[in-house]
């Protein structure tokens, strides 16, 4: 079985250290979203935390536990409190967010990469749409713009020489990705 990218650990260092340094949620809020967590329970506590500093109320693990309740969330203070605890050091805050994010980004790809090689395996579906797939499911999978390839997709599909190794071989060519795909 595959597991989908994510790092659990940043997840809990960076939960930790917004509970004992909430102010951090103001470099944090700007990169991370709820959904980039893996963990739904720690999707649930980012929000409880953000908005209870947003509204210039406490952080704490009381609050909190609280909070998730009025969110339909279940947790408890012990819980909350092991989060706080392991994370230490409060200044990691913005480098544990990039790695949440980057985890995130990344599943994201592969569920675009699903979609559009779904698309492509299928002989009936004309390539001419299969890259219009690819190119609409790339543009709402919000993937973080540092992370983008240098060549835009419209470029990609004006150079149909550069996609051969996406769709297959031809004469003298190697394995295209998706037959690639296909032996793993």
């Amino acid at each position: 079985m595959t597991v989908t990218p994510h790092n659990l650990e940043a997840e809990r260092m960076l939960l930790g250290t917004l509970l004992l340094a909430p102010y951090q949620c103001d470099a944090v809020s700007v990169l991370l979203r709820a959904e980039d967590f893996y963990k739904p329970f720690h999707a649930a506590l980012y929000l409880a935390i953000v908005s209870q500093r947003e509204h210039g109320q406490p952080v704490d693990a009381v609050t909190l536990v609280a909070v998730l309740s009025s969110m339909g969330t279940d947790s408890n203070r012990s819980e909350i409190l092991a989060l706080q605890a392991e994370a230490g050091v409060t200044t990691h805050a913005v480098a544990h967010a990039h790695l949440i994010v980057e985890a995130a980004a990344r599943r994201r790809l592969i569920v675009v990469a699903n979609e559009v090689s779904t698309a492509a395996r299928d002989p009936q579906v004309p390539l001419a749409d299969v890259l219009g797939l690819a190119r609409t499911t790339v543009e709402r999978s919000d993937l973080p713009a540092d992370g983008a390839p240098d060549q835009n997709l419209d470029e990609f599909v004006d150079n149909d020489h550069e996609y051969q190794w996406l769709i297959g071989p031809t004469a003298g060519k190697e394995l295209g990705l998706l037959e690639h795909l296909d032996r793993i």
